[in-house]
């Protein structure tokens, strides 16, 4: 009985007149074990950005990365709802890369196509580019990288004592090494918004020039932010677009004021470490970026720009 079954399931596609092209093999759920992307990486952002993005098609899927017709067909349909029109209540965004996975004739193949093509659309971020927020703590791609190698590399010590984690933190860290990507930290037992962020911390400060490397970041997610609030008016204005701004920053071109008289604001410089950026967003202009820091805490007190003393 069960072989007269299969002979059924590949008779049909022959009778159905698909006798010039062999029917693609159905593509099986892989499950997180044997995911080719890893959950929470920059590659599995990028491509939830691509697949939740109003504009990719069934037409997009299907013809121009090629998708197999039923998994492009199955992916629009779990992401447009029972309507099929995308931006209605009863959407349902892809949320993790298991979701996708999980739906019908789709499997590693599919991913793999899926992230070359989010990937050369530039959906997948990457540097100072906004990564994520996981438990209230936001990272960039470069922060969650440091934050990653500090977790898997600090001494547990270090971690309990000097870092100042719960211990039972330190213990699944510990366990857990080596982790792959902020999600898998960020889903381990006590590891919550306090422990991410003082990961974060430990970790810019423990890379030399971590201070000007940290004010680089700080400066990249406050331009992400004013970006996404009135992102029209500064692209009329002639200025740059954000990705475009964020490849402009480099820790090579930041200073730290030495002087009173070089900050426009005047902190006193026995209590704050204050550094300067040259401006992205109108590149040729005379603005500057300063970032202010606490200097006992090393926290950041404020970013704003401002015309250079020189011009």
């Amino acid at each position: 009985m069960f072989g007269t079954h299969l002979n059924v399931v590949f008779v049909i596609p022959l009778l159905a007149g698909c006798v010039n092209e062999a029917p693609q093999s159905y593509e099986t759920s892989v499950g997180t074990a044997a995911m080719p992307i890893d959950e929470g990486s920059a590659e599995a952002v990028g491509l939830l950005g691509f697949l939740n993005d109003p504009a990719t098609t069934l037409q997009i899927l299907d013809d121009e990365i090629g998708l197999d017709l039923r998994a492009a067909t199955n992916l629009i349909s779990h992401r447009d709802g029972f309507d099929r029109v995308y931006g209605t209540p009863d959407d349902d965004p892809f949320s993790s890369l298991a979701e996708v996975d999980s739906v019908p004739w789709v499997g590693p193949a599919t991913l793999e196509q899926l992230l070359t093509y989010a990937d050369d659309q530039g959906f997948v971020p990457s540097q100072h580019d906004y990564l994520g927020t996981w438990d209230g703590v936001e990272f960039t791609v470069n922060q969650a990288d440091a934050t990653l190698a500090f977790a898997n590399t600090a001494d547990l010590y270090h971690l309990d004592y000097e870092v100042g984690l719960d211990s039972r933190a330190v213990d699944s860290i510990g366990s857990a090494r080596q982790l792959k990507t902020i999600e898998e930290l960020a889903n381990l037992y006590y590891v919550g918004h306090d422990a991410l962020l003082l990961l974060k911390e430990g970790a810019l400060k423990a890379v030399p020039g971590s201070n000007k490397d940290q004010f680089v970041l700080d400066l990249a997610l406050e331009l992400t932010h004013q970006y996404a609030l009135i992102q029209v008016s500064i692209q009329d204005e002639g200025g740059v677009s954000l990705q475009e701004a964020l490849d402009g920053l480099d820790v090579s071109r930041v200073w730290e004021v030495l002087s009173e008289d070089e900050d426009p604001l005047a902190h006193d410089l026995d209590s704050f470490v204050v550094y300067v950026h040259p401006d992205v967003v109108f590149p040729d202009s005379d603005m500057l970026w300063f970032g202010i820091y606490d200097n006992e805490l090393g926290e950041l007190l404020d970013i704003y720009s401002y015309p250079s003393a020189a011009n």
